[in-house]
Protein backbone atom coordinates (compact mmCIF):
# COMPACT_ATOMS: atom_id res chain seq x y z
CA UNK A 1 0.00 0.00 0.00
CA UNK A 2 1.26 3.39 -0.69
CA UNK A 3 2.06 6.35 1.32
CA UNK A 4 -0.52 8.39 0.40
CA UNK A 5 -2.98 5.82 0.21
CA UNK A 6 -1.72 4.39 3.64
CA UNK A 7 -2.60 8.39 4.66
CA UNK A 8 -5.87 8.35 3.18
CA UNK A 9 -7.02 5.37 4.94
CA UNK A 10 -6.15 6.52 8.43
CA UNK A 11 -7.99 9.72 7.68
CA UNK A 12 -11.03 8.15 6.16
CA UNK A 13 -10.80 5.76 9.93
CA UNK A 14 -10.85 8.24 12.05
CA UNK A 15 -13.68 9.84 10.31
CA UNK A 16 -15.63 6.93 11.12
CA UNK A 17 -14.08 6.87 15.02
CA UNK A 18 -15.87 10.04 15.20
CA UNK A 19 -18.65 9.36 14.09
CA UNK A 20 -19.20 6.18 16.23
CA UNK A 21 -18.34 8.41 19.42
CA UNK A 22 -21.14 10.67 18.33
CA UNK A 23 -23.13 7.47 18.44
CA UNK A 24 -24.07 6.87 14.84
CA UNK A 25 -25.15 3.66 13.63
CA UNK A 26 -21.69 2.81 11.08
CA UNK A 27 -23.99 0.63 8.59
CA UNK A 28 -22.21 0.98 5.43
CA UNK A 29 -24.70 1.68 3.60
CA UNK A 30 -25.71 4.51 5.26
CA UNK A 31 -22.76 6.40 3.84
CA UNK A 32 -23.30 5.31 0.25
CA UNK A 33 -26.17 6.55 -2.04
CA UNK A 34 -28.29 3.42 -2.72
CA UNK A 35 -28.63 3.94 -6.32
CA UNK A 36 -24.94 5.30 -7.98
CA UNK A 37 -22.72 3.21 -4.75
CA UNK A 38 -20.73 6.92 -4.11
CA UNK A 39 -20.14 8.56 -1.69
CA UNK A 40 -23.10 10.37 -0.25
CA UNK A 41 -23.97 13.84 1.45
CA UNK A 42 -23.33 12.64 4.86
CA UNK A 43 -20.07 10.79 4.51
CA UNK A 44 -19.13 13.77 2.25
CA UNK A 45 -20.10 15.85 4.54
CA UNK A 46 -18.03 13.84 7.27
CA UNK A 47 -15.11 13.08 5.56
CA UNK A 48 -14.48 17.27 5.05
CA UNK A 49 -15.14 18.44 8.28
CA UNK A 50 -13.11 15.78 9.49
CA UNK A 51 -9.72 17.16 7.36
CA UNK A 52 -11.09 20.94 7.95
CA UNK A 53 -10.63 20.38 11.23
CA UNK A 54 -7.09 19.01 11.22
CA UNK A 55 -4.65 21.34 12.00
CA UNK A 56 -2.33 19.93 9.43
CA UNK A 57 -4.40 20.59 6.76
CA UNK A 58 -4.19 24.60 6.64
CA UNK A 59 -2.41 25.02 3.80
CA UNK A 60 -2.81 22.31 1.64
CA UNK A 61 -4.26 23.44 -2.02
CA UNK A 62 -7.92 22.09 -2.15
CA UNK A 63 -10.56 22.08 -4.69
CA UNK A 64 -14.42 21.71 -4.30
CA UNK A 65 -16.47 21.03 -7.65
CA UNK A 66 -20.22 20.69 -7.67
CA UNK A 67 -21.58 19.31 -11.12
CA UNK A 68 -24.99 19.51 -12.51
CA UNK A 69 -26.76 17.65 -14.53
CA UNK A 70 -27.79 20.05 -17.69
CA UNK A 71 -31.62 19.45 -18.24
CA UNK A 72 -31.31 16.28 -16.67
CA UNK A 73 -35.58 16.23 -16.13
CA UNK A 74 -35.77 16.17 -19.96
CA UNK A 75 -33.68 13.16 -20.44
CA UNK A 76 -35.59 11.70 -17.51
CA UNK A 77 -39.09 12.83 -18.69
CA UNK A 78 -37.98 10.84 -22.26
CA UNK A 79 -37.29 7.76 -21.16
CA UNK A 80 -38.63 7.55 -18.13
CA UNK A 81 -37.19 6.89 -14.86
CA UNK A 82 -36.03 3.45 -15.05
CA UNK A 83 -33.89 4.39 -18.07
CA UNK A 84 -33.10 7.94 -15.77
CA UNK A 85 -31.54 5.89 -13.04
CA UNK A 86 -29.30 4.19 -15.16
CA UNK A 87 -28.11 6.58 -16.52
CA UNK A 88 -27.26 8.41 -13.23
CA UNK A 89 -25.75 5.53 -12.54
CA UNK A 90 -23.50 5.52 -15.88
CA UNK A 91 -22.80 9.19 -15.04
CA UNK A 92 -21.75 8.30 -11.79
CA UNK A 93 -19.22 5.60 -12.45
CA UNK A 94 -17.72 7.62 -15.10
CA UNK A 95 -17.09 10.76 -12.62
CA UNK A 96 -15.90 8.04 -10.55
CA UNK A 97 -13.23 6.56 -12.95
CA UNK A 98 -11.89 10.30 -13.11
CA UNK A 99 -12.20 11.47 -10.16
CA UNK A 100 -10.33 8.13 -8.29
CA UNK A 101 -7.76 8.34 -10.71
CA UNK A 102 -6.44 11.81 -9.29
CA UNK A 103 -7.10 11.09 -5.57
CA UNK A 104 -10.04 12.55 -5.52
CA UNK A 105 -13.66 11.87 -3.78
CA UNK A 106 -17.12 12.34 -5.57
CA UNK A 107 -20.59 11.98 -4.16
CA UNK A 108 -23.64 12.56 -4.80
CA UNK A 109 -25.83 15.25 -3.26
CA UNK A 110 -29.18 14.19 -4.25
CA UNK A 111 -31.26 13.99 -8.06
CA UNK A 112 -28.86 14.78 -10.43
CA UNK A 113 -26.25 16.87 -8.29
CA UNK A 114 -22.68 15.72 -7.70
CA UNK A 115 -20.05 16.92 -5.73
CA UNK A 116 -16.06 16.58 -5.98
CA UNK A 117 -13.29 17.17 -3.94
CA UNK A 118 -9.50 16.87 -4.61
CA UNK A 119 -6.36 17.95 -2.22
CA UNK A 120 -2.92 18.31 -3.22
CA UNK A 121 -4.22 19.79 -6.75
CA UNK A 122 -2.81 22.11 -8.49
CA UNK A 123 -5.23 24.84 -10.26
CA UNK A 124 -3.78 23.47 -13.81
CA UNK A 125 -4.07 19.90 -12.96
CA UNK A 126 -8.03 20.70 -11.40
CA UNK A 127 -9.26 22.53 -14.55
CA UNK A 128 -8.06 19.81 -16.52
CA UNK A 129 -9.60 17.34 -14.36
CA UNK A 130 -12.92 19.18 -14.76
CA UNK A 131 -12.12 19.50 -18.79
CA UNK A 132 -11.98 15.83 -18.70
CA UNK A 133 -15.34 15.17 -16.64
CA UNK A 134 -17.22 17.89 -18.73
CA UNK A 135 -15.83 15.89 -22.13
CA UNK A 136 -16.51 12.87 -20.89
CA UNK A 137 -20.05 12.98 -19.78
CA UNK A 138 -20.98 14.87 -23.30
CA UNK A 139 -19.10 12.44 -24.89
CA UNK A 140 -20.98 9.51 -23.49
CA UNK A 141 -23.84 9.99 -25.84
CA UNK A 142 -26.67 10.09 -23.79
CA UNK A 143 -29.53 11.54 -26.01
CA UNK A 144 -32.92 12.28 -25.53
CA UNK A 145 -35.75 14.82 -27.78
CA UNK A 146 -37.43 17.97 -26.85
CA UNK A 147 -39.04 20.10 -28.42
CA UNK A 148 -38.40 18.42 -32.08
CA UNK A 149 -34.69 18.68 -31.31
CA UNK A 150 -32.00 16.24 -30.11
CA UNK A 151 -29.77 16.70 -27.03
CA UNK A 152 -27.49 15.11 -25.08
CA UNK A 153 -26.77 15.14 -21.29
CA UNK A 154 -24.06 17.38 -20.39
CA UNK A 155 -22.69 18.59 -17.43
CA UNK A 156 -21.82 22.27 -15.66
CA UNK A 157 -19.19 22.54 -13.30
CA UNK A 158 -18.88 25.33 -10.46
CA UNK A 159 -16.02 25.29 -8.53
CA UNK A 160 -13.98 26.68 -6.06
CA UNK A 161 -9.69 26.68 -5.65
CA UNK A 162 -6.98 27.49 -2.94
CA UNK A 163 -5.85 26.46 0.37
CA UNK A 164 -8.06 25.08 3.32
CA UNK A 165 -6.49 28.57 5.34
CA UNK A 166 -7.94 30.68 2.74
CA UNK A 167 -11.38 30.09 2.99
CA UNK A 168 -13.28 31.42 5.81
CA UNK A 169 -15.12 27.50 6.56
CA UNK A 170 -15.70 24.82 4.51
CA UNK A 171 -19.73 26.14 4.01
CA UNK A 172 -18.02 29.29 2.37
CA UNK A 173 -16.22 26.72 -0.07
CA UNK A 174 -19.40 25.46 -0.56
CA UNK A 175 -21.28 28.87 -1.24
CA UNK A 176 -18.38 30.27 -3.57
CA UNK A 177 -18.56 26.51 -5.60
CA UNK A 178 -22.46 26.94 -5.88
CA UNK A 179 -22.10 30.64 -7.48
CA UNK A 180 -19.63 29.41 -10.11
CA UNK A 181 -22.39 26.58 -10.55
CA UNK A 182 -24.76 29.52 -11.52
CA UNK A 183 -22.36 31.37 -13.64
CA UNK A 184 -21.45 28.02 -15.78
CA UNK A 185 -25.12 27.58 -16.34
CA UNK A 186 -26.08 31.51 -16.88
CA UNK A 187 -23.17 31.17 -19.99
CA UNK A 188 -24.74 28.46 -21.51
CA UNK A 189 -24.79 24.93 -19.90
CA UNK A 190 -22.30 22.59 -20.57
CA UNK A 191 -19.41 24.99 -19.29
CA UNK A 192 -16.57 25.06 -16.25
CA UNK A 193 -16.58 27.86 -14.00
CA UNK A 194 -13.90 28.19 -11.42
CA UNK A 195 -13.00 30.61 -8.47
CA UNK A 196 -9.41 30.99 -7.72
CA UNK A 197 -8.63 32.30 -3.96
Amino acid sequence: MSDHLKKEFTKQKKVLENLDRMNVNLNVEEFYDDLTKLANRKYFTEFLSQLWNDEGSADIWVALLIIDLDYFKRYNDFHGSIEGDRALQQIAACMKKIIEKHGGLVGRFGGDEFVVFLKHIRQSELKHIAKELRTAVEEMSLLYCSEQHAYTVTISVGGAWGQCNQFDSLDSMYVIAGEELNNAKINGLNQLKIYVK
